[in-house]
């Protein structure tokens, strides 16, 4: 078994074969339980090849029997079986193609299948040759959508969707705290202020051994590559592809640093001179005759205008019902009786499913 192989090298073939299975025209249902599973491994805390090696595959969220077989396979020949079967009729390069908006998996395969398009430089190809107007099934229609989406693609920012972003933050915060419970670890940077889109990751950890921090962080099954350690920071990136930046304080200054690496400038330029040591942020916003001031509202703009009306922010307990969800019955993730039992939780009143019919290509 290749122990050295990495939960996110396991996790990237998982998610190409589901997208490809989406191409081929296999059931939703068999897709989405590669792409889940290969979510779970690359922030599982644990390195797969020992997990595998104990028998215990299948207490990865998403992994039943088919898929640890699957893993086994990958850690033992760097492949599987199915996947070879599958790429030996559909190139895995088709799955470049369906990061175009506008072009799903059926379109994909007919381009390739009419035209011999296998790439999304031999589809830009075919465009300005006219290929793709003449083409059975396609058309001039088709020819606009795909212009505008690789047009789209070119324009995209980098930039990681909070969605995405807090479930890597929150992985990455639980497996480090189960190495280093004795350490504190705040999230910084745009995802603690709830911005729409993340660059990267920012955190900050109050340590008394920053040296014993940094080994920590560099041994977690989900940091794939440490770019850089200095005295008191440390660049990483993470399984799902995020770079994350740590800056290491003492815990008396604590309230400084996470105020300085939430940012954003506006508001830290607004605020004034910050002291070197703070326990809190509290007492930082305090010292200024000001209330504690959420990250969410920080914009350096009219939050320093309008303090009075900061304790009207929402909470979750203002929440009573949810009215936008979709289960496995299209593209959720969940099933019916998870997502109820969910929203019960927190005491919800409402939820409304508003899944896709069979209708739409998402779906």
């Amino acid at each position: 078994m290749t122990a050295g192989i990495s939960n996110s090298a396991v996790a990237d073939l998982l998610e190409r074969h589901g997208r490809l299975l989406q191409v081929s025209g296999e059931s939703p249902f068999r897709t989405r339980a590669f792409t889940r599973a290969a979510e779970s491994l690359r922030l599982y805390p644990e390195r797969v090849a020992t997990v595998a090696a104990e028998g215990r595959l299948r207490e990865i969220p998403g992994v039943g029997e088919g898929i640890a077989a699957a893993i086994t396979q990958v850690l033992e020949t760097g492949s599987f079986d199915a996947h070879r079967q599958l790429t030996d009729r559909i190139p895995e390069s088709l799955i470049e193609l369906t990061t175009i908006p506008g072009v799903g998996a059926k379109t994909a395969l007919r381009v390739y299948s009419e035209l011999g398009v296998d790439s999304l430089a031999a589809l830009e190809t075919a465009l300005v040759a006219g290929r793709v107007r003449t083409a059975k099934g396609l058309g001039a229609r088709a020819e606009a959508t795909m212009l505008a989406g690789i047009e789209a693609v070119q324009r995209r920012s980098g930039r990681t969707p909070l969605g995405v972003a807090l479930p890597a933050a929150r992985a990455f915060t639980a497996a480090f705290l189960a190495q280093r419970p004795q350490d504190t670890l705040g999230l910084a940077g745009s995802a603690r202020r709830w911005d729409v889109t993340v660059g990267d990751l920012d955190f900050v950890i109050a340590s008394t051994d920053f040296r014993a921090t940094g080994a920590a962080i560099s041994s977690l099954a989900m940091v794939t590559d440490v770019q850089w350690i200095s005295e008191q920071s440390l660049r990483f990136v993470i399984a799902s592809g995020m770079a994350a930046d740590v800056f290491l304080t003492r815990p008396r200054a604590w309230g400084t640093s996470l105020l300085r690496a939430t940012g954003p400038a506006l508001h830290l330029e607004h605020l004034g001179a910050i002291p070197d040591e703070a326990a809190s942020e509290e007492e930082i916003y305090a010292s200024r005759g000001l209330p504690f001031i959420p990250p969410e509202l920080r914009s350096g703009g009219e939050e320093f205008e309008r303090v009075a009306e900061i304790p009207l922010l929402l909470t979750l307990t203002d929440i009573i019902g949810e009215f936008h969800a979709h289960t496995t019955w299209s593209d959720g993730a969940a099933s019916v009786r998870q997502m109820a039992d969910a929203a019960a939780a927190p005491g919800s009143n409402v939820l409304g499913m508003t899944d896709h019919s069979p209708g739409p290509a998402v779906a």
